[in-house]
């Protein structure tokens, strides 16, 4: 949210951890969010970007 409005929103998975992490954590994957885990609790969220997944080059597009 920026100045009252929503700016972004994204689709998310809620996991389970096994312990909760001492502080927040972003997840980073190629300089992309992958995953958030909250301080103190044990359900982080999984970032699930079509995005993401559609710009990831296929086995064919490599050989190519």
């Amino acid at each position: 949210m920026k100045g009252g409005k929503v700016v972004a929103e994204v689709p998310v998975t809620w996991i389970e951890l096994q312990k909760s992490p001492e502080s927040t954590e972003v997840v980073l994957n190629q300089n992309r969010v992958v995953e958030m885990d909250f301080g103190g609790k044990t359900q982080p969220v999984k970032i699930q970007s079509t995005q993401a997944i559609s710009n990831q080059p296929t086995d064919q597009s490599r050989q190519q």
